[in-house]
């Protein structure tokens, strides 16, 4: 689904008792695209053998419900939630994200916020990256996590809950004053 507008997501908990969104195409389920645009998810399952959600620009919370990406090892796009440019997402509530091969969430530019009893169990678990993979400061976008609350653990030996790569993340911040981070 691309997302051009506010879109509201609340689905029941299970098949048996209403929607839940399952992508196998290698594709994601919802691309947010434009700065105006807004996903809020507050309940059900959305599970993708590639990524859940990928933005570009615009608004994305989950408050509720569960993300499941990277179902597929094979999948070229394994992460559940990928970050390019001037996004600003919000893991809260209940929200649970989880990844059986990669990373809970990419950030390639953006702003991550994780508060209140969000749950991200994944191989890895947040990776902070410039929007340009780069040091230049030249229309660089810098991710940066903000961390009241919830949890973020990878599960991989040798994997983090949260980390960077040398250069491709300078100017990159995380402000972590709750919550939990657990490595592998």
């Amino acid at each position: 689904v691309s997302v051009g507008a506010t879109i509201n997501i609340m689905m029941a908990a299970s098949m048996a008792e209403g929607i839940t969104v399952i992508d196998t195409g290698g594709q994601p389920c919802f691309t947010v695209d434009d700065s105006g645009s807004e996903l809020n998810i507050n309940s059900g399952i959305c599970q993708s053998d590639a990524a859940v959600i990928t933005a570009n620009s615009g608004t994305v919370r989950v408050t509720g419900g569960t993300l499941a990406g990277g179902r597929g090892a094979g999948s070229a796009a394994p992460r559940t939630i990928y970050s390019y440019g001037n996004t600003g997402i919000t893991l809260g509530g209940s929200a649970v994200i989880t990844n059986d091969c990669d990373a809970c969430v990419a950030l390639y530019g953006g702003n991550l916020t994780i508060q209140e009893n969000a749950s991200l169990t994944g191989y890895g678990g947040v990776y902070l990256f410039n929007s340009l993979k780069n040091n230049s400061t030249d229309g660089n976008v810098h991710s940066s996590l903000t961390m009241t609350g919830g949890s973020v653990e990878a599960t991989a030996a040798g994997d983090f809950a949260l980390t960077g790569n040398n250069l491709m993340s300078a100017g990159c911040s995380a402000d972590i004053t709750g919550g939990s981070l657990t490595a592998g």
